[in-house]
């Protein structure tokens, strides 16, 4: 899913005779992905240790996605449910690009510090988010609310407090200060670009997996075209299948890049299919 700008007059193949290769080629790579989060929880590296948990993520949601595509009916022919993968497919691209702006890209290192900085806060917001909407009178639910207050505000200070603060466009500087659901500074299609995939694509994607997430009347009218075994109903499963396909086969790639013991994880046959 790189961008080229070389033009090819060679027809798509139909979506029915990509889907069965497709999905073969996500559960070798989910596989192999559950062997490298395996290895990393057992290295003592830092880079590693960044990597892990989005690792993990994008792991667990391709497996979804994979353990679906080979559930049966009770006819014995495969169950065809694109809103689901869409549902799947969606936090997985949001994990893929975790990954690389937090643990793979490699700015200078004020820049590094404050986009660790960013994900903590982050995490300690969404506990909070969380718990203040809980039941107030539940004792415990009070204590555990006001100390991750008090962990969103010290968190919150030092991101205000940061130096890197002072270097952002103000349009982004007020975005930080007043969105603590705000992790990544870029545009998400430039970072997604900078993670070797297709710029124009990644709104169009968005959108496409989005629609299926929401129960809206644009979805329904989507559906109406899905249907088990015909040409349009395997282009509503062929999205999200070969998303989660590119970001399972990068996010392996990059994985092999972070320490000797995963490289040596990924067999010749990983390294032909990507053409490295």
């Amino acid at each position: 899913m790189t961008h080229s700008t070389v033009e090819t007059s060679d027809p798509v193949s139909p979506a029915l005779q990509r889907l069965g290769p497709d999905i073969d080629l996500l559960h070798g790579g989910v596989c192999g992905l559950e062997l490298i989060v395996r290895r990393a929880e057992e290295l003592d590296d830092e880079g590693v240790r960044r990597a892990l948990p989005f690792l993990g993520l994008i792991w667990l949601y391709a497996t979804a996605m994979r353990d679906l595509l080979h559930t049966k009916r009770q006819d014995g022919s495969m169950l065809w449910n694109a809103p689901a993968l869409a549902a799947l497919c969606r936090p997985l691209q949001e994990a893929f690009l975790s990954l690389f702006y937090f643990a793979i890209e490699n700015p200078l290192s004020e820049e590094g510090a404050f986009r660790q900085l960013l994900l903590a806060r982050h995490t300690v917001y969404k506990r909070w988010d969380l718990l203040r909407r809980a039941d107030q009178g539940n004792e415990t639910v009070a204590r555990e609310c006001g100390a991750a207050l008090a962990d969103w505000d010290s968190t919150n200070q030092a991101v205000l407090g940061h130096p890197f603060m002072a270097k952002l466009a103000p349009k982004a500087a007020k975005d930080i200060a007043n969105n603590g659901d705000k992790y990544i500074l870029d545009p998400l299609d430039a970072v997604w670009e900078r993670a070797g995939m297709s710029r124009e694509l990644y709104d169009v994607i968005f959108r496409y997996l989005s629609q299926y997430a929401h129960a809206t009347p644009y979805a329904l009218s989507s559906l109406q075209y899905h249907q088990a075994d015909t040409e349009n109903g395997a282009v509503n499963m062929t999205v999200p299948v070969g998303l989660a396909l590119a970001c399972v086969t990068k996010a392996l790639e990059y994985a092999g890049n972070l320490h000797p013991e995963i490289e040596a994880l990924l067999p010749r046959a990983f390294h032909e299919f990507i053409g490295a």
